[in-house]
């Protein structure tokens, strides 16, 4: 094959050539072994992403869900509501239809009257209308409050729904 190429020097060109494959070879492989490295630590990054949103969109619903019933039951009260047959004031009118439903729980202060009355008064809270607060106005003001609870139980029936539907899309994904 090479011609005027002594022995020696074939073998020495030959080990050379043996040397540099191995070489490659190693390098190759090492690159091999970091990739596989860095897609092991990439794939324990994305399931501990996927368990942390997993748990947020767990911990949203279910801070979410049970008020959606609460304001589907307090629309329909509003709704059926009378103010002015009792003389109430829409404020009244509201507590009174008001009614927790059995076993609800929320860590948000639901007040009674005198915790309201008491931040009103103080200037703690604002509120938008007096009328609210006047017996002519009774009616009026549940009407008034009437769609703001049937908006928010809207936003919350879509809350609800977004997050079941992206746990089941971080289900599938968890199956792939």
């Amino acid at each position: 094959m090479l011609r005027g190429v002594s022995d020696s020097a074939r073998r020495g060109l030959s080990s050379w050539l043996a040397e540099g494959v191995l070489i490659v070879i190693s390098v190759v492989l090492g690159f091999y072994v970091s990739q596989c490295g860095d897609n092991r630590a990439d794939s324990r990054l994305k399931a501990r992403a996927l368990a942390s949103l997993r748990a947020e969109l767990e911990h949203n619903l279910a801070a979410v869900q049970p008020y959606v019933s609460f304001h589907e039951a307090l629309a329909n009260a509003l709704e059926k509501t009378d103010a002015a047959a009792k003389h109430e004031s829409g404020f009244e009118a509201y507590l009174r239809v008001r009614q927790l439903p059995e076993g609800f729980a929320t860590d948000v202060p639901i007040v009674r009257r005198a915790a309201w009355d008491a931040a009103v008064s103080s200037g703690a809270l604002r509120t938008s209308t007096p009328a609210f607060f006047d017996p002519a106005m009774g009616n009026p003001s549940v009407h008034l409050a009437h769609p703001a609870v049937q908006e928010m139980t809207f936003a919350e029936q879509s809350l609800v729904a977004l997050y079941r539907k992206q746990l089941d899309a971080l289900s599938a994904s968890a199956d792939r």
